[in-house]
This record gives structure tokens, sequence and C-alpha cells, in this order.
């Protein structure tokens, strides 16, 4: 992510610390989540849905409350570290 875009990368099945392609630029107007938190952390961006880890929650929704600058701050998924 800059000041003007968001990129999307995946990392594939089986290893998810390697980036394998990119999958979507964007403006960086453009919100990334909700991140819907009720199983597996997910979200929809530009049409696909997306996993990811617990520890970058946080990091989704404080990229949102950037762009909206009347929201409240994010909530941090894992207080405990």
């Amino acid at each position: 992510m800059t000041r003007k875009t968001i990129t999307v990368l995946t990392t594939g099945y089986w290893s998810r610390k390697t980036p394998k392609r990119l999958v979507a630029t964007t403006l960086r107007g453009h919100r990334i989540g909700p991140v819907r938190t009720e199983t597996t952390p997910w979200f929809k961006f530009c049409g696909v849905d997306y996993e990811i880890d617990d520890e970058y929650v946080s990091v989704v929704h404080a990229a949102d409350a950037e762009i909206m600058r009347d929201a409240a701050k994010p909530e941090d998924p894992l207080p405990d570290l």
C-alpha cells in the first residue's frame, strides 16, 4: 500500500510467506474491509474473497480508518500480545 494505491498480492495454498502473484491494484480511496471474523478472518476486495491471518486484521482496519477520517479507531484483535 502506498499513499496513492493499494496492491493485493496472493501467496498460494501451501505457503503464506512468499508472494506468488499480483491480484489487484486500485486507488487508495477504496475501502479494503470490513473484515469478517466469525470464523477465519476474511474480507472481499475487488470482488474476490481473501482469508488473512489474525495478526493482519488490525492492519486492514487501520488502513480503512485512514480513508474514513470520522471512523473510530480500529479494535485490536490480539490485545494480549
